[in-house]
């Protein structure tokens, strides 16, 4: 393992120090089994990561068992050497199962085997906590950016906050994902706030603060676990973790996303008209700064939607002027009063009103956009926002989070094309001066030649663009009369999905459900019971859901999931590319198509007993130049382009799913 190259397969040797391969073996036990070889060279990877300092990615399929595998080594690692490691994820599920089933699964073990306890403790967002004095302040003021709850009356979000408010005063965790009931996000903005909006101590609720307790727990943990947004926080400075010394980033291939996604930063004409209103409230008043609004108002909504590459001189000049309004504003807030406790929290919540605004103002200061930054309109509900965000966070991560502590990197798709050299880049491994690291893809438990059935539909014409054609709709009605229902249809855009769910319905006699008629996890639920349901979909459908067995027996891409070309980061990261000197249809659009592929391909087997077919209804996947690259980045099904074998393989399959179905009723 002194080698630092990843293009060449490597074995992790344990290191007898910490024992973690016979605690896996304790921990596995409990659950009845044995650990997996995959399992366990997981471990002695983690381990050896963990105690040489070094960064690592390891990609580790489904029912590799990978959470287990870095838990382990991080629990004994953390209480062996009184230290702390940060578990981040990016869905709430895995954080569920971390924290509900495997966490104290090891924690158990350790205490039997050493009478230590492992202290294991969840830390998310500020907003994802209820905020206690919005709850009992009377004169609370809404927070900044947020409605007036006095509007909703008796509406139904009016009903849904009265229902959080009661909920949360009896809560002890405050944590938005323990509410029993349904709410909308609209709701919770009443009941919640930000870190930058929080009053801290002047607030009279700071000792029994949710978040504030929830950080708290935290510093006395020894593994925390987060997510990916948070962790975005880190690589900034504004951290809401206490110290840590090591990350292990699960759902890895998320992570660019999630931190380009957190250093966002958005301004539009209503949110300096509510702070130029919240401002006066608190006796803060410049009138010209409700002109800026309204001036903004015309400007913004008078730009088009797309990049923005030089801010037009009107809009530059108001945003100079809001900034000079702004600096007049921290001199006045400075002049008031704060003798009195009302005082001084009026004085700190006006602070913060201008403080949020001029970090939202500053990005666009400049005429034009940094190096490595993209700005453009984007308008959402019919108001007009101006953006602006990093084009490559790869530095960020580098010099961020990934620069003082070892970080182990995992998912099942970190192996692009073969290789683990094109993710590397994108997260910062591969500069000249980073950590040294290392790559390991873990055995599988699976054996897909065996499990699947790759079918590339080769005589299909190319895709037109936007639009789902009659050749593949019939395509897909021929393979799921085959199949007798059981597919989940993955499609790349809303219009196929529909189209698809309206011509192929009219076509075939088993029931096809389409995400957006009812919740998605009741949607899952009933395609999971009944093997002759199908489940039709889009991007949201094609990670993140976990269904195993028959019922799940055809998995169906219409399309190569390219990346919008005039989504204005996918332009902006073409264009640096281009600068580069790489190929940037290549690096950037194929990339993101085999990161997205691979996980919707992933759908189709989810334990060792599982078999199926993928259909990848996009010919060009066998004649173009990206092919390979894509076919190497997936599962290594047997692959065939004769329909008529597939079919045939579909009848057989969706025979054992109804027996099998006949057998447990």
């Amino acid at each position: 393992m002194s080698v630092k190259s990843v293009n060449n397969e490597m074995e992790c040797v344990g290191i007898e120090d910490l024992g973690v391969r016979d605690f896996l073996d304790d921990v596995i036990a409990e659950l009845g089994g044995s650990p997996r070889e995959g399992q366990r060279i997981m471990v002695d990877c983690v381990e050896y990561a963990l105690v040489h300092g070094e960064n690592a990615l390891i990609q580790a399929g489904t029912g590799t068992g990978k959470s287990l595998g870095y838990l382990v080594p991080s629990i004994l690692w953390a209480k062996k050497n009184d230290t702390r490691v940060v578990v981040s994820t990016a869905t709430l599920a895995l954080q569920r199962q971390i924290m509900v089933k495997d966490a104290p699964l090891v924690s158990r073990v350790l205490r039997e085997r050493t009478g230590q306890r492992a202290v294991v403790s969840l830390l998310k967002g500020w907003s994802n906590y209820g905020c206690r004095a919005k709850i009992y302040e009377k004169n609370y003021d809404d927070a900044l950016f947020s409605k007036d709850t006095a509007r909703f009356g008796a509406t139904k979000i009016g009903t849904e906050v009265k229902r959080l408010r009661g909920w949360l005063k009896k809560s002890k965790t405050g944590d938005r994902d323990d509410v029993p009931f349904s709410f909308s996000s609209e709701a919770w903005a009443q009941v919640s706030i930000s870190k930058q909006e929080c009053r801290g101590r002047l607030c009279s609720e700071y000792e029994d603060c949710f978040a504030r307790k929830a950080r708290s727990s935290a510093s006395r943990s020894d593994v925390v676990v987060t997510n990916h947004a948070v962790l975005a926080l880190e690589t900034v400075g504004n951290s809401l973790i206490p110290s840590k010394d090591a990350y292990v980033i699960d759902e890895a291939h998320e992570l660019v996303d999630r931190v380009t996604q957190q250093l966002t930063v958005e301004l539009s004409a209503d949110v300096i008209a509510r702070t130029y209103k919240q401002l006066d409230s608190c006796g803060v008043m410049i009138a010209d700064m409700g002109d800026v609004a309204d001036d903004m108002k015309i400007i913004l909504r008078d730009m088009p939607e797309g990049v923005v590459k030089e801010l037009p001189y009107e809009l530059h000049d108001s945003l100079l002027m809001l900034k000079g309004y702004l600096v007049e504003a921290f001199k006045l807030i400075e002049n008031l009063p704060d003798e009195k406790k009302k005082e001084k929290e009026k004085k700190a919540k006006a602070k913060l009103y201008a403080e949020v605004l001029y970090d939202a103002v500053v990005p666009f200061l400049g005429e034009k956009a940094e190096d490595n930054e993209v700005r453009w309109i984007e308008e959402r509900k019919g108001v007009p926002f101006l953006c602006s965000t990093p084009v490559d966070v790869a530095t960020i991560l580098k010099n961020g989070i990934f620069s003082e502590t070892p970080s182990i990197l995992t998912s099942a798709t970190l192996k692009l094309g073969g290789s683990f050299d094109a993710i590397a880049a994108r997260i910062g491994f591969a500069f000249p001066d980073s950590r040294v690291w290392k790559a390991v893809d873990v055995p599988s438990p699976f054996d897909p030649r065996r499990q699947g059935i790759c079918y590339i539909a080769s005589h299909l014409p190319e895709p037109a663009k936007g639009i789902i054609s009659d050749d593949v709709l019939d395509e897909i009605v021929r393979l799921m009369k085959a199949s007798s229902g059981g597919a989940m249809g993955l499609f790349t855009s809303w219009t196929s999905a529909r189209r698809a769910h309206e011509y192929v319905s009219k076509r075939i006699d088993t029931p096809i459900l389409l995400q957006g008629e009812a919740p998605t996890a009741s949607l899952v639920k009933e395609f999971r019971d009944d093997p002759s349901v199908s489940l039709f979909g889009t991007r949201s459908l094609w990670q993140g859901i976990d269904v195993p067995g028959l019922t799940n027996r055809l998995v169906i891409v219409d399309k190569i999931p390219f990346p919008p070309p005039n989504d204005p980061l996918v332009r902006a990261r073409t264009d640096l590319a281009r600068t580069r000197g790489e190929n940037a249809f290549f690096s950037v659009s194929v990339f993101s198509a085999a990161l997205q592929l691979a996980q919707g391909v992933g759908r189709l087997v989810r334990s060792v007993d599982d078999r199926g077919v993928v259909a990848l209804l996009d010919s060009r996947i066998a004649y173009k130049g990206y092919g390979k690259f894509l076919l190497n980045s997936l599962p290594n099904f047997w692959r065939t382009e004769d329909r008529e074998l597939v079919e045939g393989s579909l009848r057989n399959l969706a025979q054992a799913a109804m027996e099998e179905c006949f057998k447990e009723e």
